[in-house]
């Protein structure tokens, strides 16, 4: 499983995701997607990512198991792990 963090440079919300990387990164790998960057914005398209911050929980084909599009708690990101390993 991986977590998906999409954040941006203008984003006010996106300030918390390193307290939410912080909090869940024992139980999962974790990757925050800067969307104003080439990479980021192709990742983004590819998940249908519309703002930011988005949150997405993959499994390990690639699929959503799990979708915020606030940031979440890690209590939530840590059931959600829970619920689907």
């Amino acid at each position: 499983m991986k977590l998906l963090i999409f954040t941006g440079p203008h984003c006010p919300g996106c300030r918390n995701a390193p307290a939410l990387i912080a909090g869940v990164k024992a139980a999962v790998e974790t990757e925050k997607v800067d969307v104003a960057t080439p990479g980021g914005a192709v990742l983004a398209a590819n998940y249908c990512v519309r703002g930011v911050p988005t949150v997405l929980l993959l499994g390990n084909a690639g699929e959503v198991l799990a979708d915020w599009r606030t940031l979440p708690s890690a209590a939530e990101v840590l059931e959600e792990v829970s619920a689907h390993a």
